[in-house]
């Protein structure tokens, strides 16, 4: 186990200590009920602070008072500070338990002195198993009808006060019973901006990585995120975030491309370099038929409730087909890149749309007619 050992120096003076923060002598020198004789070093699971008096001859010593910290494996493991649609209402923090024992969450707290959530987890929760997750709701009721709770621990309770995590970033802190510090640090919305809005969520690389680095952060692979389980590897160019790279990527790339400012994963930008353009194309066309790496076991409840602004795009485009090409002209004065994309709804003698992209932030569209024999 993780643990630290109290000692004192040999001594034949008895010693009395308590670790509940009472005084270990009652009101008129008896010795107090939760007080504990000191026989020999004593492990230490979680933080404490440890009152202790001698006691000789029926005289009291004065108090001694040490808070001795000792390190708990829990650490952030996702956030979803901003969620799609008007309501911050599915606000959440995930914790990950990331020892190979059971840790105690009496006690530890969110606090928000200066900024960030406040939240205490309740003296009655279980402990948080080897690996296990847990998951902090702004609001329990909200959370629940949104999203598959089968085999997702939520923690009794919700956000102090109503509070809510910041939509430009903060500073988070996590503490344990004792006070000590756990994990500290600063999250920013301009990390990725399909976090901020667009209804992914914030997921660390590395649970024993710098937190403050954008570096050691991604976006989440599935759009409302995935609480309470691992986050899969996210597919290349799923756009969507619905788990799978297909014609429905396609068709948001087209409704974004040649956008400079703005661009991120969540609008068609494939390579992450600022911009929707030709290469993000290519990258898609490569990448078309990709999935998580992971079983994404709350994809279902994912795409009932998916950002309005996809889910209409979705609607929109149906069951389609999408045809990809790239023609190349010489002008006289510049070369131009087109690119065409054929989106034929499917169904019997529908209508579709023909979009043709320049590389310049405008997107024309013409009908025109197709068949479905």
């Amino acid at each position: 186990l993780l643990a630290r050992e109290i000692d004192t120096t040999p001594t034949t003076t008895p010693i009395y200590y308590t670790t509940d923060g009472s005084d270990p002598r009652l009101f008129g020198g008896a010795i107090s009920p939760t007080a504990t004789l000191y026989q020999g070093a004593i492990p230490l699971a979680e933080s404490v602070n440890v009152r202790a008096r001698a006691l000789s001859n029926g005289e009291w010593s004065a108090l001694s008072e040490t808070t001795f910290s000792v390190d708990v494996p829990l650490r952030v493991s996702e956030i979803m500070y901003n969620p799609d649609g008007a309501g911050d209402e599915l606000e959440f923090i995930e914790l990950v338990n990331t020892s190979g024992f059971p840790v105690s969450l009496s006690g530890v707290r969110f606090v928000g002195d200066v900024e960030g959530i406040e939240f205490t987890f309740d003296t009655s929760e279980p402990a948080l198993g080897a690996g296990e997750y847990i998951v902090v709701a702004l609001d329990r009721a909200a959370f629940e009808a949104a999203y598959d709770t089968n085999n997702v621990r939520l923690a009794i309770g919700q956000f102090a006060g109503g509070q809510q995590l910041s939509n430009g970033g903060e500073t988070l802190t996590l503490v344990d019973a004792a006070g000590a510090t756990i994990q500290s640090f600063a999250y920013d919305d301009a990390w990725f901006g399909e976090t901020d809005g667009d209804g992914f969520s914030l997921v660390p690389l590395d649970t024993a990585g710098n937190y403050g680095s954008p570096t050691n952060w991604r976006s989440s692979a599935l759009v409302l995120g995935s609480p309470g389980r691992v986050d899969p590897t996210p597919a290349a160019g799923d756009f969507n975030g619905d788990g799978i790279t297909n014609r429905a990527d396609a068709a948001l790339l087209a409704l974004h491309f040649g956008r400079t400012i703005g661009a991120h994963r969540g609008r068609g930008d494939f390579d992450l370099d600022g911009d929707t353009d030709l290469a993000d194309l290519a990258g898609l066309q490569r990448s078309l038929g990709s999935q998580a790496a992971s079983p994404a076991s709350a994809a279902a409840a994912v795409v009932a409730t998916r950002s309005a602004r996809t889910a209409a795009h979705d609607e929109a485009v149906g069951e389609m087909t999408v045809r990809v090409a790239r023609e190349q002209r010489v002008a006289a004065s510049r070369r131009v890149a087109r690119v065409s994309i054929m989106v034929s709804l499917v169904g019997e003698r529908t209508s579709g749309e023909y979009l043709e992209a320049t590389e310049t932030p405008v997107i024309r569209a013409r009908r025109v007619r197709t068949s479905q024999r």
